[in-house]
């Protein structure tokens, strides 16, 4: 019964020394962890609290000052996204993760540049005048080319906007509106507003002035005319007409067939061709290309159908939307230079575009 009792305790003690064994060591193991852990440390450059809107492949990683463990993987930073950011930084040493928190603000700081053609065009009385066509650019350093919008289109609204006292819409943004008007019925000065908003509403104003004057009348006395002989004249004419070149036109289809060559092109303000395009450039060096005699611009070039329905529009017609010019395919599919992120595209309408002219080549 001793003999029993005896094994009985040594059993209990010996048990009691292989728990108080494994207690010690689990103990001692969760000490060293958060021994470990409290030795993970992470330190930000505190004066990086600001990214700028677009910054093109930013690293997180340029945001840690000093570290004591070590980072397998850095969060990605959406720099297209304005606002406040939380990234989460997660450190490992020795089997033990520690996160640390880092707040950075995407701010956009660069506004719309605004690009005229003439500070002072000036034009004769009685002579039409489209306003667009002294306008050679707009554009945001990041996204690209900015659209028109009417004055009317703006003031259908109610709601203001944060940057300035126009009353557009909160969600019209991306745009650029013309304030005043010329009356090319009227001699004078006549001082227009160019308002251009990005898509973070940042706004640029820039203003030019039109002049109308009286009609210059190039006089020529009768003495002058009739001295040049008739037999001149008709020398003259026909010498020309044989130096004449000929080119022979291509078709619409060949324009069209042209610009979609184009197509996977990067976009490049103010150049037409033939590795890079501008909406105007492509439109031009399409019907060029194919011997169609075609203006500066696509503004001046062929003539206003008289509609701005889609529905009237033929293969090869040129969409105005502002300054922003298409070349319409048919079946409500278009081919553009965009933008300087999309490139030489083609697309279909949208149900609800609408455009402020359509121009016919011949």
């Amino acid at each position: 019964m001793k003999a029993n009792k005896s094994k009985y305790i040594i059993l209990l003690v010996s048990l009691f020394i292989i728990v108080a064994g494994i207690s010690s060591y689990y103990i001692y193991d969760n000490y060293k962890k958060n021994e470990v852990k409290k030795s993970i440390n992470l330190t930000f450059d505190e004066s990086l609290v600001e990214i700028e809107y677009g910054t093109e492949n930013f690293e997180s990683k340029t945001l840690v000052k000093e570290i004591d463990g070590k980072i397998k993987e850095y969060p990605i930073l959406n720099t297209m996204e304005i606002g406040k950011h939380t990234l989460i930084f997660v450190v490992e040493k020795d089997g033990q993760k520690k996160k640390f928190n880092k707040t950075i603000e995407i701010i956009d700081t660069k506004k719309p540049k605004i690009k005229m053609k003439e500070e002072n065009p000036t034009i004769d009385i009685d002579n039409q005048y489209d306003v667009l066509s002294n306008i050679e650019s707009v554009s945001d350093p990041v996204d690209g080319a900015i659209e028109y919008i009417s004055k009317e289109e703006l003031e259908k609204t109610n709601v203001k906007s944060k940057d300035r006292d126009a009353t557009v819409s909160v969600d019209k943004v991306n745009y650029y509106t013309i304030d005043g008007a010329v009356d090319t019925n009227t001699v004078g000065d006549y001082e227009l507003t160019v308002v251009a908003v990005d898509s973070n509403r940042n706004s640029t104003e820039l203003k030019f002035k039109v002049t109308v004057r009286e009609k210059e009348i190039e006089e020529k006395s009768f003495e002058q005319t009739n001295n040049t002989s008739n037999d001149n004249i008709n020398s003259s004419v026909s010498e020309n007409t044989q130096n004449a070149p000929v080119q022979n036109k291509g078709t619409i289809q060949d324009v069209i067939n042209t610009a979609l060559n184009q197509v996977g092109k990067p976009y490049v303000l103010d150049t037409n061709g033939p590795d890079s395009f501008d909406c105007d450039g492509l439109i031009l060096f399409a019907y060029q290309q194919n011997g169609y005699s075609m203006g500066y611009s696509v503004l001046v070039s062929g003539y206003d159908i008289g509609s701005t329905d889609i529905a009237q529009a033929q293969p090869g017609d040129i969409l105005i939307r502002g300054n922003h010019a298409m070349l319409y395919l048919g079946d409500w599919k278009i081919v553009e230079a965009k933008n300087a992120e999309t490139g030489i595209i083609t697309r279909s309408l949208y149900g609800l575009e609408t455009f402020d002219q359509i121009r016919r080549v011949e």
